[in-house]
C-alpha cells in the first residue's frame, strides 16, 4: 500500500475513517502498558503527532517495538479510527509495525572502550581513525583529525560514547569504514504550553537554566506537541544538523524519590538503596547540587533518562533548615537541648550531638548564647541552622545569625508578590522557592503560633507599625539568586497582611470548644460576611461582638487570626469600636464623637434587639448615645464597613456593660460563693445580672436557682455572692461568659 503523509490523514479524516493506511515517521513518545501501548508518530508533514495504538495480541513483534527508543524510524500499517470525543480527533490502530532505518551494527548507552566495540563488530584487523566518521547530535565532529581520538584496534582502552547517550555504530565491511552516531539526552522543564491556533499548532517551550542542561548556548526551545504540561521535567534529544535542527524527541523524565544514603564526587547517588550514575551531560549540574547543602539522609528526587542515568537531581530542602526558638540543658550528659522550628511549620525539642560544630578538624560542643552568636560553635535564639540527625542527636550548623533590625514605621519589610525584601534599609532578594517562617507573639494574647509560607506569591505583606526593632534572620545558599529561608518575629511592632480583604463580624460567644477528627479543636461562632450569616471556626476564642479585617486561615479552613480587629475592649488603626452613633449629613457620618466620610459603596448593617442582622442605607442611621458601633476605615480614612448594634437597656444586662465583660469566675467557702465579673472600663455604679444554675445529680442536668447582681468593685471587676450547698456544682453565667464552682 502506498505511504500516506500524516498531514493528509488529518486533512481528510472523515473519508478515511475505518480505512487502512500506511504511514512512516519517527517516534516522539513510546508508552508500553505491557499488553498494549501508544506511539506518538510524526513524519514532518505537520506539527501534529499521530497516535498509534498497538496491541500485544495483534503484533508478533510487540516487545521489539515497545523497546524502541524515542526517535526510532517506524513504518506502521493500520486502520484509521475516528475519536471525536477524545483529546485527539483520530488514531491509528496498528496491524503491523516495523523499522525502516538502517539498523546499527552495535548500540551502546554508556561510555565504552574501543576494544569492546572492536570485539562486538567481530573485527580482525584494525581500522584507522581516518576511516571513522562521528556525528554528535547531527554535527560532524571530525573524528579523523581530533588529536584525542584513537584507531579502532584490539586492546585500545580509550572510550567513545557517553553515559546516558545513545551511540549507534555502523560498520561498512566493503569500505572498511565506521560511522559513529551519538545522540545525547538533555533535561529541561516545560516553561510554557501554547494551545493550537488558527495559524500555529500546539507547542511547548523548554526552560534550560536552574541546573537543567542544553546542547548549545542558544537553542530552539520550541517543540511541537500538546502532550505535556507546564512544570513537567522532560528528557529530550536535539539535532544541530542544518535544516533539521531543534528538539527531535521529548518524553517525561522518569522520577525516583527517596532518601539519599551516599554520593560520590563523580556524581553518582544512592537513592532508596539503589545507586544511579549521572548522565554525562548532567554530571556538572548534579555535582553542583551535591556540593551545595545536600547531606546524607536528605530526601531527594532523581530524574532519569531512558537508560537509567540521572539527568537532574532535586533535593527536598524543606527539612534541612530550622530556626532556634529556645535552648536549655539536655537530657544527657554533655548535651544541650534546643527547640527548633522546622520549615514544614512544626516545632520540636531535640538533644544536640556533642559534636555540634566543626572548627577545622576539631569537634566542639556547641555553646548556646543569649546574645548574638559570633563564634563558629555558637548558636543563639532565632538563628537559622542546617542540621543532620544521628543516633547521638542533632548536629547543627549555623547558616544565618539572627539580627534586630530598625525600620521606619509603615515600611514594608516583606511585600506579597514582590521579590524585594527590605530590612533596615538593606534590600534582599526572594523568589517563588523562598521559605518564610514566622513566630507570632502578640501582647494581646499569651499564645505563640508558627507559620510557614512557600514563595513570594503566598507570603503575607509584613509592615512595621513603629520605628523600632524586630527580630529577623535570612539565609541565602551559595550560588542561589534569592534567599532560601527567611525568619521574622511577628510581634506587636509588625503587622502581617493576609492578602484577604474580607471584613467579618462575629456576633456572639462560642458554645465551648468543639472537636472533629478532621479539623481538631476549634471554637464555633455565628458570624457575618457582607451581611450573610455563616459558621466561623476559630482556633482561638474571640470576644463577643468583634469586627475583624483580613482573616487568616490554616489549610483546614480554621481561622488563625485577623490582620486587624476591633472588639469592645480594643481597637486597631483602621478597625474601630465606639459606643455612640450619630446622624449622617453631606456624605459624612458621626461615630463616637468623630466625623468620617463614607464612600458610595459603604456597607451598613443593623443588629436589632433580637439579634437579627439586616443591611440598611447609611442615611438611615439615627443618633443614639447607647448604640454600639464597629467600623472599618480604608487607607484614606473613609468608612467602608459599618455594624451598628441596637442597645436595649430595659432588659437583662445592659449591652454597654455586657460588651465590656471579658470573663466570669467563682469561688466557694463556708456555704457562700463569690462571683467576679471581669472586664474593662467599669465605672462607679455599674452592675450586671448573673444567672445561677444547680446541678441535679440524679438527672445530670442543671436547674435554675435564680438571678443575682454583681456590683462595682473596680474598673476591672464587678462582684456578687449567692448561697451554695457543700458538694454541689453550680453554673454561673453573665453576658455569655460561664463559670462552674463546687459548693463548700
Amino acid at each position: 500500500m502506498e505511504r500516506m503523509k500524516i498531514a493528509a490523514i488529518f486533512a481528510d479524516q472523515e473519508s478515511l475513517g475505518g480505512k487502512e493506511v500506511t504511514v512512516c515517521g519517527w517516534a516522539r513518545t513510546i508508552r508500553d502498558m505491557k499488553t498494549f501501548g501508544f506511539i506518538e508518530l510524526n513524519d514532518g508533514s505537520c506539527f501534529k503527532n499521530l497516535q498509534v495504538v498497538m496491541s500485544a495480541e495483534e503484533l508478533n513483534n510487540y516487545k521489539e517495538i515497545a523497546a524502541q527508543n524515542v526517535g526510532a524510524a517506524l513504518i506502521v500499517r493500520g486502520a484509521v479510527v475516528l475519536t471525536p470525543e477524545a483529546k485527539q480527533p483520530l488514531e491509528l490502530k496498528a496491524a503491523s509495525i516495523g523499522t525502516y532505518a538502517d539498523k546499527a551494527d552495535a548500540t551502546y548507552t554508556a561510555a565504552t572502550k574501543i576494544s569492546a566495540i572492536y570485539a562486538d563488530l567481530g573485527l580482525s584487523d584494525g581500522i584507522s581513525k581516518s576511516k571513522v566518521t562521528m556525528y554528535v547530535d547531527g554535527t560532524d565532529v571530525n573524528y579523523a583529525t581530533d588529536s584525542n581520538t584513537k584507531n579502532f584496534v584490539k586492546g585500545e582502552t580509550t572510550k567513545v560514547g557517553a553515559d546516558g547517550s545513545l551511540l549507534n555504530v555502523y560498520y561498512d565491511n566493503d569500505a572498511e569504514t565506521i560511522t559513529l552516531v551519538l545522540i545525547n539526552t538533555y533535561v529541561g522543564e516545560v516553561g510554557a504550553v501554547y494551545k493550537q491556533s488558527s495559524t500555529k499548532d500546539a507547542y511547548v517551550t523548554i526552560k534550560t537554566g536552574d541546573g537543567y542542561t542544553k546542547p548549545a548556548t542558544t537553542i530552539k526551545s520550541e517543540y511541537k506537541t500538546d502532550a505535556f504540561a507546564k512544570g513537567d521535567i522532560v528528557a529530550y534529544t536535539y539535532s544541530n544538523k542544518s535544516g533539521d535542527d531543534g528538539i527531535q524527541s521529548m518524553a517525561l523524565a522518569e522520577k525516583v524519590t527517596g532518601t539519599m544514603s551516599t554520593f560520590t564526587t563523580a556524581g553518582s547517588v544512592t537513592v532508596g538503596g539503589t545507586k544511579y550514575d549521572a548522565n554525562a551531560k548532567s554530571v556538572a549540574t548534579v555535582k553542583e547540587t551535591l556540593n551545595g547543602d545536600v547531606d546524607n539522609g536528605t530526601e531527594v528526587t532523581a530524574y532519569l533518562d531512558a537508560y537509567g542515568y540521572v539527568l537532574y537531581l532535586k533535593a527536598n530542602t524543606s527539612k534541612q533548615y530550622a530556626v532556634v526558638l529556645d535552648y536549655g540543658a539536655g537530657s544527657r550528659l554533655e548535651s544541650a537541648r534546643v527547640k527548633l522550628l522546622f520549615t514544614d511549620g512544626t516545632t520540636k525539642k531535640v538533644d544536640l550531638d556533642k559534636a555540634v560544630y566543626m572548627d577545622g578538624t576539631t569537634e566542639k560542643l556547641a555553646t548556646i548564647v543569649s546574645g548574638t552568636s559570633t563564634a563558629a560553635n555558637e548558636v543563639s535564639k532565632y538563628d537559622i541552622v542546617s542540621y543532620t540527625i544521628s543516633s547521638d542527636g542533632y548536629k547543627l550548623t549555623l547558616v544565618a545569625n539572627a539580627a534586630q533590625t530598625s525600620t521606619s514605621a509603615n515600611d514594608k519589610v516583606i511585600t506579597n508578590g514582590s521579590p524585594a525584601m527590605k530590612f533596615a534599609g538593606t534590600t534582599l532578594p526572594a523568589d517563588g522557592e523562598t521559605i518564610f517562617l514566622t513566630e507570632t507573639k502578640k501582647s494581646s494574647t499569651s499564645k505563640t503560633t508558627y507559620r510557614v509560607y512557600e514563595g513570594i506569591a503566598n507570603v503575607p505583606t509584613a509592615k512595621m507599625l513603629s520605628n523600632d526593632e524586630t527580630w529577623y534572620a535570612a539565609y541565602q545558599k551559595a550560588g542561589d539568586s534569592a534567599y532560601t529561608v527567611v525568619f521574622l518575629l511577628n510581634n506587636d511592632k509588625v503587622q502581617m497582611s493576609s492578602g484577604n480583604k474580607d471584613v467579618i463580624f462575629v456576633k456572639g460567644n462560642d458554645d465551648g470548644k468543639s472537636y472533629t477528627k478532621d479539623l481538631g479543636y476549634y471554637f464555633a461562632y455565628t458570624a457575618y460576611l457582607n451581611g450573610e450569616k455563616f459558621e466561623l471556626k476559630s482556633e482561638n476564642a474571640i470576644t463577643k461582638w468583634t469586627l475583624g479585617y483580613g482573616p487568616q486561615y490554616n489549610d483546614k479552613g480554621i481561622l488563625t487570626g485577623f490582620e486587624q480587629k476591633a472588639d469592645s475592649s480594643a481597637s486597631a488603626a483602621d478597625v474601630l469600636y465606639t459606643s455612640t452613633t450619630g446622624d449622617t449629613k453631606n456624605s459624612v457620618v458621626k461615630l463616637g464623637g468623630s466625623v468620617y466620610a463614607y464612600g458610595k459603596d459603604v456597607k451598613v448593617y443593623m443588629i436589632n434587639v433580637e439579634g437579627d442582622v439586616n443591611a440598611i442605607d447609611v442615611t438611615s442611621i439615627g443618633e443614639d448615645a447607647n448604640d454600639l458601633v464597629w467600623f472599618k476605615l480604608n487607607d484614606d480614612d473613609i468608612v467602608t464597613d459599618l455594624y451598628i448594634k441596637v442597645v436595649d437597656t430595659a432588659e437583662g444586662v445592659d449591652d454597654t456593660v455586657a460588651a465590656k465583660v471579658t470573663g466570669v469566675s467563682a469561688t466557694a467557702t463556708s456555704g457562700t460563693a463569690t462571683v467576679t465579673v471581669a472586664g474593662t472600663g467599669f465605672t462607679s455604679g455599674t452592675t450586671a445580672t448573673y444567672e445561677v444554675k444547680m446541678l441535679n445529680g440524679a438527672t445530670g442536668t442543671y436547674v435554675t436557682v435564680g438571678t443575682f447582681t454583681a456590683s462595682y468593685s473596680s474598673a476591672t471587676a464587678l462582684t456578687g455572692t449567692f448561697a451554695v450547698n457543700a458538694g454541689t456544682y453550680y453554673q454561673v453565667t453573665c453576658a455569655g461568659k460561664t463559670a462552674v464552682v463546687l459548693g463548700a
